[in-house]
């Protein structure tokens, strides 16, 4: 009965994102709450799933202007993913980049500043980690650890940002190692997009990465089959 009664919360919770996709607010509303109404009773208070209802209602009220309801349940969702969670998880910083928009929108901008620097504070925690994890040859961890830097990055800064071409090169050099050069140069491609829109041809970071993109080309086609 309990995992028969999540998959009825899982399906108003799906429905509710499809209906914000399509714009309409009021139908993911009454969704997303029926969803956390049997998330809470099956799950928990204290429970991801629950959070993450919580969060979506949240923006479902941002997006109608109710920014002070935004606010109750985006505080809801991070009191429950700090309980829950990792410190340095990307929901967290999710949250925290939540909370600092609403205070942006109210005029609070010390307010915002705080909880933007607390998400900021997690993709580095996150960038950090992964290059420990990088220096001991755990490259798989080092993804892991970098794809959520990037996450947070592309939440807080956008993909325009010398920050988030980082994280993607960051990625690409794990996938290089693994020899996953398909993968690295996809990430390397990215990188290089970004550091040329924000830094220009000439910075260090846009000829670094240029040069890594280049070194997989050769590996790439001196692999090549050659017809006898």
């Amino acid at each position: 009965m309990k995992i028969q009664n999540k998959k009825t919360a899982d399906s108003h919770y799906n429905m509710g994102n499809l209906y914000c996709k399509t714009g309409d607010y009021n139908e993911a509303l009454i969704k997303y709450k029926k969803a956390l109404e049997i998330y809470t009773k099956v799950l928990g208070l204290d429970h991801p799933h629950t959070a993450d209802s919580h969060n979506n209602i949240g923006s479902v009220h941002f997006r109608n202007d109710e920014i002070d309801e935004a606010l109750i349940q985006y505080k809801k969702a991070l009191d429950i993913r700090l309980k829950v969670l990792a410190p340095n998880h990307p929901d967290i910083a999710n949250s925290c980049h939540n909370i600092g928009t609403v205070y942006y929108e109210k005029g609070d901008y010390d307010g915002a500043l705080i909880q933007h620097k607390k998400a900021l504070a997690s993709a580095n925690s996150c960038h950090n980690i992964g290059t420990v994890y990088y220096e001991k040859g755990d490259y798989d961890g080092a993804l892991i650890q970098h794809k959520k830097a990037l996450d947070i990055r592309l939440k807080v800064y956008g993909p325009d940002h010398p920050k988030t071409a980082d994280s993607y090169y960051n990625i690409g050099i794990a996938y290089d190692e693994k020899s996953d050069y398909e993968e690295a140069l996809m990430e390397y491609k990215k990188a290089l997009e970004n550091y040329n829109k924000v830094l220009g041809p000439d910075h260090p970071n846009t000829i670094y990465c240029q040069e890594s993109i280049n070194v997989i080309e050769v590996i790439q086609s001196s692999n090549i089959p050659t017809s006898e």
